[in-house]
Formats: C-alpha cells, structure tokens, sequence
C-alpha cells in the first residue's frame, strides 16, 4: 500500500511524497498538486505496487490514465444466495450443529417466495426504510396475519445485516426503523397461554379413542413435546417401586423432526424413518429424565410388558410410530369435533397439553425450577437471558439492547429487544427462585449468627416523560430534585455476602390517577398508589410469609422474626389510669405510623416492682486528667469557660 507523505522544504512550500515498498525495495514520487498525487497514489496500488504504466518518472502521465474502477454495487439477491451470501453462512452453521436443516429450508422457501420479487433486483445500498414500509403494506394487503409478517421481517432483517456486519456494505439495517403491525390488536388471544381446565380436560378425553387415550395422558403427566413422545422407546422406560408408589422413568434422548429435502443423509429404515422423518437428539439438545407415578406409570408397564426394547412405545394399529399429522387428521379433529357438539368452545390443539402440564404443576405448588427442567424449556431463552445479564455487568459504556447484543455475540438486537418487551416470563417465579438461591447459597459462615434484610431506595434519572413511574421527585443517586425514576431495593445480608433479592417501582400519585398514561405505558390497570415504606413493608412481608421454603426463620441459616404479642393480647399497661393513653406521644421514634407498622408493636410494660434497679453508672472520664489532675490553665485554656469549670461537676462534659 502507497504511503502519503507530507514534506515541508527549506524555502517553506509544502510537497507531498507518495512511497511503496516492493521486493525489499523503497519507491517514491513528489508532487506539488494534489489531485495529481491521489491520482498516482490510486494508480499505484492498482498495479500491485509497481511504476503505473504511462507513468514517467519526474515528468508525469506520457499517456491518459486510465479510469478507476467501477466499484461494483451487489444486488440483494447476492446478498442472499451468493458464494459469501447469508444462505452459505447459515449452512455452516448446519454442519456446526447450531441450526436444523429443516429450518434452512424453511428460510430458503420464504425468501424465495415471499422476499425474493420485491427485494432482490434492488441494489443492496440503495434499500431504504421506505422500501420495508411498501412491503410491509403489501404484505397486509395480501392477508398475511402479524406473527407471519414479523416471521418473514425477521429473515429480511438477518439478510440486512449479514450484509452489513459480515460484508461491509453499509452502515446501517433499515429494517430498525420498520413499524411492524400489533400483535396484540390483530389477535388479543395471541400472547395467552392456552390450556385445559379440569372440566373441559374430562370432556375432551372422553371423545378421544381409547388407543391413545394413554399417549395423551403421559404427554399431560409429563409436558413432552409431541417429537420427544413419539420417538420413546421401551428401552428408555424404568419402573420402581410398588403399588400406589409405582413410578416409571422416562429417559428422553431423541426426538423425531421433519427432514429437510436437501439432506444427504442415510435414511434407516431399521428406525423407521422416511423421507419425510429423522430421528435426532432433543430439542433442547440434551438428554434428561421425567418421572410419571400413579395410574398412569402402571398402565404404561402393562403397555410394555413383554416388548422388546428397540419398540416403540406408542404405535398405530400397523405398529408404526405416530405421526403428528396422522394423530391429528385421524384422532384429535373428530375428538375436537365431538367435544365441541358436547359444549366446548375453545380451541383446543395438541399443544396445549405440554401447556396444561406446565399450569397444573404449578398450581400444585411444585417449584418452577423443577418444572422447567421438566418440560425442556428451549435453552435460547436461558442462553439470551445469561447474555443479557452478562453484558449488565460487563461495564459497557451504553447499556442498550444494541450494546448488549453485540457483547452476546448476536447480529442484532431482536432477540433481546423481544426478551424485554414481548416474552412471557414469571417475574415473581424468578424472584422466589433467586431469593431461594441466594438464601441457600449466602448462608452466615459463623454459627449462632442470622441474615439482616436492607431496604434502600434509588433513583435513576431520565430525560424524557414516557418511562413508568418518571417524575421530578428526590433522587439519592443524583443527590437532588431530578426527573427520575424511584425504586425500593430489598437486600439480603449475611457474613458471608450480601445482594439484591426484591424491588419494587415506586408509582406517584400523578401516575396512578392517570388510566390513559397507566394504559399507555402498559400498566397493569389494577396497580394502586403506594408509598415507599408500604412497597418496603410489602416486601419484607413477602419474604418472612416464604421464610420455611428457603431457610428464611431458621436459627443458623437464615432470618429470625422476633415475635411480639398483638395489641389486643397485652391489657392495659400497669399503673396508668382507665382512659389515658398508653403509648406516651413523646416517644419520637414511634410517631411516624410508617415506622411503627416497620418495627411492629411495642413491647408490653412492666411494672415498676419487676423492673431491674439502674446499676450505677461508671464514672466518665474527661478529656484530659479528671477534677482533682486537671492541667493548670494555659493560654489557649480559660478556667471560666462553660463546660471546663469545676462548676459544671464531674461527667457533664465531653467524654472518651
């Protein structure tokens, strides 16, 4: 590569020296024009680093130069399908084990039906927000419900931006800036979790044929998805225990899925798979046990019994495995049909049993830990929710869903921006579930020793007036009256560490009486205003209520909750007369009602004849020597001074 050298000669004017470096040898050229100097700069590199031809050294072009080249201007079509387009990195990421063939072919199929017409003959740099807005339009125009048209925006976005961080060939990706159509308006049912109720499981299970009556009941007993179901085999079922303990394990270790039409693979027939069908490991990648008791765990042994190992647990009347759309077309539609005849409205699909499995278990009161170990929950989610807390604590300079992605490795920031604004989480199930960890891993190093709960409040400052809960109020953080946001923190400490176990958002008067602002920022409508010690006392409340689950109110591990007798239980206090009051006002720490219902009430009184006599207090010692070795007094000492005169008599002073 040419250097561009600026020089200053002996009589002041300024020159510019284009060198280059060629087989261990400097080259170099002068000039005192400037467009000619990147003129031969460019020339130079074009050919490799050697003279330009046309070129004579000291005199300049004997000839025209020829005409740059014209940089060439890739299609989005090249993006896509080109030898460095976003389709061969997604088959690398194949063969890598990190994406499913089907789903490549499912990504090819859209683009070429759907992305391919309106995007592909347009030059990549020149695609704008306009353009994703007039096919966005269009897309509505043809019918296409939200979730597809976010589906198929999602894979023109990942398109985008190969190009734009992988090829370099623009700054930007247009498509963060597309305003996509509401989910929520189009189908409000869209982001409800479907599931049985109790009743309407009784009726539904009684249309089904008796043959996979047992099927659907292990898939509500266990939450397995319909590939892992179908693929068990009698292998991977252990039984123990006796009578009403009997339970069977389910060891899950593959799963069917569809194939993708370009895999190469050998398809095994032994295994029953086609060209439709292959068997691969889990979903969620990973092998795991489920556990089924009761009824249900000692018809599946008699399903079994006599069996060999390599069979398939759950097979149609020719002894193939189920097929989803076969159980579908042939079982569940006439069961839905028949139950809707009987009363039941609701649509009811397969997977809502993977979902009822998922609420029963809950509303049974086992930890959500547990059940999603259970049911697999995909790990992207979890993966994207350790990224997300990882780049919280990473020190970045900005913290947005942009910094944070890129710290996580992601080529955008859709994935964190749904995990914040459109995933369906239990944020009080986290919270248990970390004020859980915490106590059992934070435990006090020395016996005989407890927790402390710590409430603080913090501010955070902001600039605009949409944020939940912003006003101008006090911020600790800030030290002053900002526009900010206020949270109560609840801290849990121990000797061996402490750390943040509940918060809760502090709404003003000015927000909670304002239904139109609640609903726009997506206030829940039932949220009612609060003070902070009220939010501190709520969440004090909540842990001392779940103390037993995680150790809370245990001697050695935990908190321990002094109790004190209720208002009612105590009497009157001795020695006070019938109708004055029994809790002096002059007390300064119980005035605020905040801080009595914080400490609790007070402690009942005793009478004068059970309280214990003052010891005698020790004498003070003053600053210095006491009264009888007092020093003489000096000139930076006054013997008539308040305070340090013999008037004042001992222990009425300053004292050590």
């Amino acid at each position: 590569m040419a250097q561009w050298v600026p020089r200053t000669r002996t009589d002041g004017s300024v020159v510019v020296q284009i060198r280059w470096r060629r087989d261990g040898r400097q080259y170099s050229e002068t000039f005192t024009n400037v467009r000619l100097a990147t003129e031969f700069r460019t020339a130079v590199e074009a050919a490799g680093n050697q003279w330009p031809e046309g070129w004579v050294r000291g005199e300049g072009w004997a000839i025209e130069p020829p005409p740059p080249p014209t940089p060439v201007r890739p299609t989005v079509a090249e993006v896509a399908t080109g030898e460095l387009g976003y389709f061969v990195q997604q088959e690398r990421r194949v063969k890598r084990g990190k994406l499913e063939p089907y789903t490549l072919h499912r990504d090819r199929r859209c683009y070429v039906a759907h992305l391919e017409e309106f995007f592909g003959h347009l030059t990549f740099e020149d695609v704008d927000e306009q353009d994703v807005a007039a096919w966005i339009d269009e897309q509505l125009e043809a019918g296409a419900a939200p979730k597809t048209i976010r589906n198929r925006h999602g894979l023109l976005s990942s398109i985008l931006s190969h190009g734009r961080r992988r090829l370099k060939l623009r700054p930007d990706n247009p498509c963060e800036l597309s305003e996509l159509p509401d989910l929520h308006t189009a189908r409000p049912e869209a982001r409800q979790i479907r599931f049985f109720q109790r009743r309407e499981w009784t009726v539904f299970r009684s249309c089904l044929a008796p043959d996979v009556r047992l099927l659907v009941d292990v898939a509500l007993a266990t939450g397995l998805r319909w590939g892992e179901l179908s693929a068990l085999r009698v292998g991977d079922l252990t039984f123990s225990g006796h009578g009403a303990d009997r339970q069977a394990s389910l060891h899950i270790v593959r799963a069917w899925s569809r194939r993708s039409p370009e895999d190469g693979s050998v398809i095994k027939t032994a295994e029953q798979e086609s060209a439709t069908w292959v068997l691969g490991p889990p979903k969620s990648k990973r092998p795991r046990w489920v556990v089924v008791t009761g009824e249900v765990a000692s018809r599946l042994e008699s399903l079994v019994e006599a069996r060999r190992s390599e069979d398939y647990v759950f097979v149609t009347s020719q002894g193939n495995p189920w097929r989803y759309p076969d159980f579908h077309t042939e079982r569940w539609t006439p069961a839905k049909k028949q139950a809707a005849e009987a009363g039941l409205d609701k649509h009811v699909t397969p997977h809502m049993l993977r979902h009822t499995a998922v609420v029963w278990s809950l509303a049974a009161g086992v930890r959500t830990v547990l059940v999603a170990v259970a049911v697999a929950r995909r790990p992207e989610p979890r993966a994207r929710v350790a990224g997300f807390v990882r780049g919280l604590l990473a020190g970045l300079p900005r913290t947005t869903c942009w910094s944070i992605a890129e710290d996580a490795g992601e080529d955008d920031p859709r994935g964190m921006q749904r995990l914040l604004a459109g995933a369906v989480w239990d944020t009080d199930g986290v919270r248990d579930d970390l004020r859980e960890y915490v106590v059992e891993n934070l435990r006090p190093t020395q016996p005989g020793l407890g927790a402390v709960l710590v409430v603080d409040e913090t501010g955070d400052v902001k600039k605009g007036t949409k944020t939940v809960g912003v006003q101008r109020q006090y911020s600790g953080t800030a030290g002053r009256v900002e526009n900010c946001q206020v949270a109560v923190y609840l801290a849990y400490a121990t000797t061996a560490g402490y750390t943040v176990i509940d918060h809760a958002l502090y709404l003003p008067k000015a927000w909670t009486e304002d239904a139109e602002r609640m609903k726009a920022a997506g206030v829940p409508g039932d949220v009612e205003f609060a003070t902070k010690p009220a939010l501190a006392t709520a969440m004090i409340t909540r842990v001392l209520e779940r103390r037993c689950r995680g150790g809370l109110g245990h001697r050695r591990r935990g908190l321990r909750q002094r109790r004190r007798p209720a208002p009612s239980d105590r009497g009157p206090r001795p020695g006070v007369r019938p109708g004055r009051r029994q809790d002096p006002p002059h007390r300064h720490r119980d005035r605020h009602p905040a801080r009595r219902r914080l400490r609790g009430p007070p402690r009942p009184a005793l009478a004068p004849e059970q309280r214990r006599r003052r010891r005698p207090r020790p004498p003070d010692l003053r600053l210095g020597l006491d009264r009888d070795h007092r020093p003489r007094p000096g000139p930076h000492r006054r013997p008539d001074r308040p305070g340090r005169g013999p008037d004042r008599g001992p222990g009425r002073g300053r004292r050590t």
